[in-house]
């Protein structure tokens, strides 16, 4: 008889610890073999089976392995294998809940006790998750705003498209009013142009060419494809031509940064788990080209472009010299200006209050201040709101679609007009209207320095604004040209300078 405590003494059936004496060690006597010897002992259903089998998961916190608070078992039957959190630190508690688990497999299956057990468990598709099965679950828990999340939706189909090799660049047939060459008069021709179904979001042609695009397998994806995109991306627009390399690199950069943001922490996490998702995810570990430089360089004579504006656009074209007025002369963004209201307008203060309103959410929270603007251009507006015919500052029969996916201006026939007549003017670019946006920034920072630009355009911090513009307010130079006259004189003594050119003539 041994002299073992009564707490002691565990009921083991296959294990003695002498010769003829049924009874069993203490735990702590027992070997790892001698355990497994013992729950083999034991059917699934009884909880005493558990005792070695239920476990505390580990995770990595800051570098330190750590255990969770609570059990967890790794249950097997019929081929299938679930761990199931068992909710409790009590190892006692863990090793019943563990068997009563079991316990209902063996009655209900595998179905019905998941769905008690372990209800946020969605088995799995067998069917590889498609482009357009991973948008539409990402559309339908992302928490940004509708047209942003359309931009990320777009540079990644844009990106598929490319690796794909899924044209967007169809040709079409439009009847439109010309000018017949041979008799100078107007008459209905049909012409053929290019259209990119990148920029399309209601033809037939649009939808079938995203149809094939989202048909796609998200496992063809990869990072080594999309590695290539990127390089192939700057060498198809660079064309030995550095400035057009840097833009390229700056438009990839974009693009991609976009396209990750559908597989960001603020997306994955909430996706359907039931999507069988690649293990190697479209981005991972695809680098971003070096920060290439944003600095805007001026290529706008200002004031003979407004005199231009005023004498072209003010009668003719007045919504888009309004929109003008406001890119130049406050920097305003196009859809502040193609949302804002009359009543936003405080022409005693000669300010625009740029807020939140029923048709217009902020860019960011940065983005809500109070814009001043001069004396002279109050007045014109005032003029212009005195003729106005509803409460938007500018003129459109279409009313703005809150919550829309694409950013599609109300007074889209106004901007397309200013965009028109900035390109006569040599405003050759992109986004012409953001390029007034960058010479208004421009020219606050030259005449009050980077803090008054950034407070001006209302950035989120100043080392946004620092990125784009020079912080330059008056000339400065060495101050060491003096001593090329050592005389004094006004004018160089000429046995003492060598004129330039002809110091090269004697070089050669």
């Amino acid at each position: 008889m041994t002299n073992a405590k009564p707490h002691e003494i565990k009921d083991y059936d296959k294990i003695s610890n002498t010769k003829g004496d049924k009874r069993e060690p203490t735990k702590d006597k027992i070997s790892g073999k001698g355990m497994a010897k013992v729950s083999a002992g034991r059917a699934k259903t009884d909880a005493r089976y558990w005792e070695e089998r239920v476990f505390k998961p580990t995770f990595t916190e800051r570098g330190v392995k750590k255990e969770t608070r609570h059990y967890s078992a790794r249950i097997g039957f019929r081929g299938k294998r679930h761990t199931f959190p068992l909710g409790t630190g009590n190892i006692e508690a863990a090793k019943k809940e563990a068997a009563k688990i079991y316990s209902s497999i063996l009655a209900n299956d595998w179905p019905a006790t998941l769905e008690k057990f372990a209800p946020s468990y969605v088995p799995k598709s067998e069917k590889p998750a498609t482009v357009g099965e991973y948008i539409a679950e990402a559309e339908s828990c992302a928490s940004v705003a509708p047209d942003t999340l359309s931009d990320y939706v777009s540079s990644f189909r844009s990106i598929v498209a490319d690796i794909t090799g899924i044209d967007s660049i169809i040709t079409v047939t439009e009847n439109k009013r010309v000018t017949d060459e041979r008799t100078g008069k107007k008459c209905n021709k049909e012409v053929k142009r290019k259209k990119d179904l990148r920029f399309d979001y209601v033809s037939d042609e649009a939808k079938k060419w995203r149809a094939k695009i989202d048909g796609v397998k998200l496992a063809t994806v990869t990072p080594a494809k999309i590695q290539k995109w990127k390089l192939a991306y700057v060498r198809e627009r660079a064309v030995d031509d550095l400035e057009k390399e840097r833009k390229a690199k700056n438009s990839a950069n974009s693009k991609m940064r976009q396209a990750k943001s559908l597989f960001s922490k603020k997306i994955l996490p909430h996706v359907d788990r039931s999507l069988l998702l690649p293990d190697e995810l479209p981005f991972a570990g695809v680098d971003f080209f070096p920060r290439q430089s944003m600095r805007y360089l001026s290529k706008i004579d200002a004031p003979k472009l407004i005199r231009s504006a005023v004498d072209s656009l003010a009668e003719k074209e007045p919504e888009a010299f309004k929109i003008f007025l406001l890119g130049i002369m406050a920097g305003l963004r196009a859809k502040e200006i193609d949302t804002l209201l009359w009543r936003q307008i405080d022409f005693e203060t000669g300010t625009i209050s740029i807020e939140a309103t029923a048709y217009f959410k902020p860019k960011s929270e940065d983005s809500i201040a109070v814009v001043e603007i001069e004396p002279e251009t109050a007045e014109i507006l005032r003029g212009y709101q005195a003729r106005a015919t509803g409460e938007f500052f500018i003129e459109s029969k279409r009313t703005p679609k809150t919550g829309a996916k694409h950013r599609e201006r109300r007074a889209k026939k106004a901007f397309s007009s200013l965009y028109a007549w900035l390109k006569s003017q040599g405003v050759d670019v992109q986004k012409p209207l953001h390029e007034l946006r960058k010479e208004f920034g421009s020219l606050i920072c030259k005449e009050g320095g980077i803090y008054a630009a950034s407070r001006a355009l209302r950035h989120a911090d100043v080392s946004i604004t620092a990125a784009h513009y020079l912080d330059k307010k008056e000339r400065v130079t060495v101050g060491l040209g003096a001593f090329l006259n050592p005389s004094g004189n006004e004018e160089p003594e000429d046995d003492k300078i060598t004129p330039i050119d002809e110091g090269r003539k004697e070089a050669v």
